[in-house]
Formats: structure tokens, C-alpha cells, sequence
């Protein structure tokens, strides 16, 4: 029996890109500068003496990127104009965050031609029957499978949607008229790969090693000149490219 979600957390919030801020202006770009700036500018009106930000933390994938929590979307609007407004030199506010809400046990043909392409108008579909705004969707589950129900993600642009899919929907996500169920989106982190030598645990400037291309496995070219048909993984020799998701040393849970 499927357990039913008891918490979800969807948070919403804003991300800026501080990689091109001169030097003369590094002191402005940190969490606690833009804390600073955005509590100053949301207490100005004099109706919020007290307000506080949520959370103002550095992005675990990139130092140079900012993010800033807010209670609502309207309250991240406003952290937004007051970024754009008063930002540092060369600051830039990321486009608008999407959600993820994963959907299991969905029909294949509602999503997905026989190639393992999203199908035209699906996105638009499957956005007016849930009564929702998805800006794009991706399908989990081996593409090549003959199984007729798989997992897929959407994103879709409203925190309160993806909540809505997720607790207040029952749990269900529709697709072509069957009723799939929805669970949260855990990323799972890939392994560092150096895109020089292809190997895993060292990043392409790190690397001393020849040149291997990531489409036929040879030393000497880069992929995107390579002239070979047939495809070989340089990691697990599979008829694949060497980045490719269906990689078992890449993606390992993908083949459980």
C-alpha cells in the first residue's frame, strides 16, 4: 500500500549570481551584504520594522550564487525588485525557480513517443488537466524499457501548485486520464567526471592525461568532431556517449 506524504517542504525563493562582480565590489556580494540591503529596503515603508529574511545562504553547488528564502511568491517578487533596483555591478537574479514534483506509475504513451521524446502538446496537456502551469517535464525511468508505466518530473512554476499536486491533490498527478502518484524530487548527485580524459574524480583542468572522446572511446578528438556511428562509453564500454544517463558507473540507482 502506497504510504501518503505526511510533510512536504517546497521552498520558494530567489537566486543571485554574483561570478562577475568586479573586485572593488566583493564586499557587497556576500550573504550577509545582501541581507543587509534586503531587510533595510523591506523595513523602509515603516508597516514591517521587524521583517527579517527567512534565510539568506550561498548555494552548496556554486559559492558564487545567493539565495534568498521567502515565505511567499509575492514576498520573493519583492526581494526581487529590491535586488534588481539596488543590486551590486554585474549582479544578476537568476530566472524564476520551477519546482519539481515527481510522478510514478504514468502511462508512457500520455508522455513519451516510441523514441523516448517528451510528445508535442503533451507539456500543454498534462498543464490544463491538473490545472497547472508546467514549464517542462522529463522522464525518469530507462527510456528504452519495454515497461508500459514509468516515473517521470515536472516542474512546474508555482510552489503552491507543486504543493497542491503533492498533499492537497491526494497525492495524484493525472496523465491522459489515468491518475499516476506523486512523491518529492530528490536529485541525486552524479559522480565528478573530467570531460579531457572522460574518468571518473577529477575535474577536464585538473587533468593530465590524453584526450579521449566521449563518443567513441578513442584518444586524440573531442566528441563533437567525432565521425564514428557506433557509440562506446569510455567508463562502462556501453553503446553510449561517455555522459550519457544511461552510464551505470554515471548513474548507478538508474540500474538497481
Amino acid at each position: 500500500m502506497r504510504k501518503p506524504i505526511s510533510l512536504v517542504t517546497v521552498t520558494t525563493h530567489c537566486t543571485v549570481d554574483m561570478t562577475r562582480v568586479p573586485e572593488e565590489h566583493i564586499g557587497e556580494a556576500t550573504p550577509v551584504a545582501l541581507r543587509k540591503l534586503i531587510e533595510n529596503e523591506m523595513r523602509a515603508p515603516g508597516d514591517q520594522p521587524k521583517w527579517r529574511c527567512v534565510a539568506v545562504t550561498r548555494d552548496r553547488g556554486n559559492n558564487n550564487r545567493i539565495r534568498i528564502l521567502g515565505r511567499n511568491e509575492d514576498e520573493v517578487k519583492k526581494i526581487k525588485d529590491i535586488i534588481e533596483a539596488k543590486k551590486t555591478p554585474d549582479t544578476r537574479v537568476l530566472r524564476d525557480q520551477l519546482y519539481p514534483v515527481k510522478v510514478d506509475n504514468v502511462n508512457r504513451t500520455a508522455v513519451i513517443d516510441h523514441e523516448g521524446r517528451v510528445l508535442p502538446g503533451a507539456t500543454e496537456a498534462l498543464s490544463q488537466e491538473n490545472e497547472v502551469q508546467i514549464a517542462k517535464m522529463a522522464w525518469l525511468s530507462r527510456k528504452d524499457a519495454a515497461k508500459a508505466y514509468g516515473s517521470m518530473v515536472v516542474y512546474v512554476t508555482k510552489a503552491g501548485d507543486a504543493r497542491r499536486l503533492l498533499l492537497l491533490n491526494d497525492g495524484f498527478f493525472y496523465a491522459g486520464g489515468e491518475s499516476g502518484y506523486t512523491g518529492i524530487f530528490e536529485r541525486r548527485m552524479r559522480p565528478e567526471q573530467c570531460y579531457n580524459c572522460q574518468q571518473i574524480g577529477h575535474k577536464a583542468f585538473q587533468c593530465k592525461n590524453a584526450h579521449v572522446c566521449a563518443r567513441c572511446a578513442k584518444v586524440g578528438h573531442h566528441h563533437s568532431g567525432c565521425s564514428e556511428v557506433v557509440t562506446k562509453c569510455v567508463l562502462c564500454s556501453g553503446p553510449h556517449e561517455s555522459f550519457s544517463r544511461n552510464c551505470q558507473r554515471l548513474y548507478p540507482s538508474r540500474h538497481e
